[in-house]
């Protein structure tokens, strides 16, 4: 929590048992908690236990390296949003599921360790599941 808190300042807000649903990993079988509304740019939707993705299956994240905003309504109920499963740039791991604007991926982006184009018209903070390190994913047309 204090990581989070860390990583997305004040604006990092924890939620009250009315905006939470529970999920079960449909890999590992874990309960996990998500929002009941869209959650904001940056976030992962993930188990917590394994770090995989919740309710998407990825097969292979270099095929299509997102979900597209009609399967994120589908599975999680969600609108206004699409999910993007990007490698970090600092263990080269897949972070799956990170929430990014509906069309972002239809837009050319690029990710890395910090901000590298002061200019850019969009840019979604995040931290990798596994190594726990920030990164930021950019984009010179704003996507939203």
């Amino acid at each position: 929590m204090q990581f989070l808190r860390k990583l997305f300042g004040s604006g990092f807000q924890t939620m009250s048992a009315a905006e939470k649903v529970g999920v079960k990993c449909r890999d590992c079988g874990h309960s996990n908690t998500i929002s009941r509304y869209t959650p904001p740019f940056g976030t992962q939707l993930v188990c917590a236990h394994c770090n995989k993705p919740l309710l998407l299956r990825v097969n292979d994240p270099r095929e299509r390296p997102y979900a597209t905003s009609r399967e994120v309504q589908l599975f999680f109920g969600y609108t206004g949003c699409s999910l993007l499963h990007a490698r970090c740039p600092h263990c080269s791991e897949t972070n799956y599921s990170i929430v990014i604007p509906e069309q972002a991926y239809n837009v050319s982006f690029y990710w890395n360790r910090k901000q590298e184009n002061p200019n850019a018209a969009f840019v979604v903070n995040t931290a990798c599941q596994h190594c726990k390190k920030a990164f930021v994913i950019e984009w010179d047309e704003d996507p939203r």
